[in-house]
């Protein structure tokens, strides 16, 4: 389920339109009541990404098996579900908290079973910032 959020962080805050650029994500979670290491990442946004980031969040969530099943947007509130489900794990969770084009801050909790874990709840928090735009190749 680590695996899972991490992978999810970079792509997930995305709202529908946002800038685009270099970002700086920020993500940390408790695991069954445990703190694990913050992660941080890095990440270029590109002008096609940005346009339509509820696309862009479906196809990185596809990587990991999993989809959203809720998409809700209300005066600058990000309100989102997501499902993910494959061999190993199997999991429902939430998400919601403040964005804008150049932030966001979002908390919520994952409930579910992993295949060696048995039975995983996580509560997370993802932030992060927009920084510059890309540097050019």
């Amino acid at each position: 389920m680590k695996a899972l959020l991490i992978l999810i962080l970079p792509v997930f805050v995305h709202a529908q339109s946002m800038s685009p650029g270099q970002w700086s994500a920020q993500a940390s979670f408790k695991l069954n009541g445990i703190p694990m290491p913050p992660s941080h990442s890095d990440e270029c946004l590109t002008a096609e990404e940005a346009k339509d980031a509820k696309a862009t969040i479906e196809k990185s969530l596809q990587r990991n098996s999993c989809h959203l099943t809720s998409w809700s947007i209300k005066k600058s509130i990000l309100k989102a579900a997501v499902e993910c489900k494959n061999d190993s794990y199997d999991a429902k969770g939430e998400l919601s908290g403040r964005f804008d084009k150049r932030s966001y801050d979002l908390a919520g909790d994952i409930k579910g079973t992993h295949k060696m874990f048995g039975k995983a709840n996580a509560s997370v928090q993802f932030s992060g910032k927009w920084i510059s735009a890309c540097a050019k190749k």
